[in-house]
């Protein structure tokens, strides 16, 4: 019985040694998967969760959403699990709360965590630049779609830095920031607040995006409820 359990571990290790060193993403999930399978408290699992994490943005969305949940349980506050899950079910109108919740998870860790030893210094700061843009804007744009727009506008104000060179992400943000505002001068008739939204809803609406339609809305409304163009 020691002998066997000796050669299902090693086994273990070299389906771990295999996924760490397969260069294809589809094949190397498959071995993780095959892994967990034969065993999910396997202690060899570790060693191909480097190579899982950079290539979950490789895989099939519906596969590497999959592997991240069932990254999550083991550890719950690996942030490329989080990004993976947050950002696939925002994408299809899911689980806002999670959404948000996990949102605010990564960007708590990317203030606090350490830079890890598989990365650079150059690399980790960054990592930390996308992941905190990334997650400030998810996080401002599940507060607009449920209507708290002063939270909102916080957080995509915050992502702004981080996301001028993602045409999708900036134009979205632009929209809410618009939308916001123009919903926060409709509630305090505040001028100013006004002015801020048409700033944001100008910016959107140059843009060649799904929400250059609804930012020229926006930008309608504030013509006919505060006479501003």
């Amino acid at each position: 019985m020691e002998f066997a359990k000796e050669v299902i571990s090693y086994s273990e290790f070299i389906m771990a040694t295999q996924a760490a060193e397969e260069p294809e993403p589809a094949k190397r999930a498959a071995l993780i998967e095959e892994l967990q399978r034969r065993n999910p408290q396997s202690k060899f699992m570790a060693n191909t969760k480097k190579q899982t994490v950079i290539d979950l943005a490789t895989l099939d969305p519906e596969k590497a959403v999959k592997l991240a949940e069932e990254g999550l349980l083991k550890d719950p506050n690996n942030e490329d699990f989080l990004m993976t899950v947050a950002d696939y079910k925002l994408a299809h109108e899911r689980e806002l709360p999670k959404v948000l919740a996990y949102s605010l998870r990564i960007l708590d860790l990317m203030h606090k965590k350490p830079q890890p030893d598989t990365l650079s210094e150059e690399e980790w700061t960054k990592k930390k630049a996308k992941f905190i843009g990334w997650a400030s804007w998810m996080a401002g744009v599940v507060y607009g779609k449920q209507g708290r727009y002063p939270q909102s506008d916080r957080y995509l104000r915050e992502a702004l830095p981080y996301i001028l060179e993602n045409s999708r992400l900036l134009a979205a943000a632009y929209y809410y920031l618009g939308y916001d505002n123009y919903a926060m001068a409709s509630e305090l008739g505040d001028k100013g607040r006004a002015m801020e939204a048409a700033k944001f809803s100008k910016l959107c609406a140059g843009m060649d995006s799904a929400f250059r339609s609804l930012a020229r809305q926006t930008l309608a409304s504030l013509r006919n409820d505060f006479n501003i163009d």
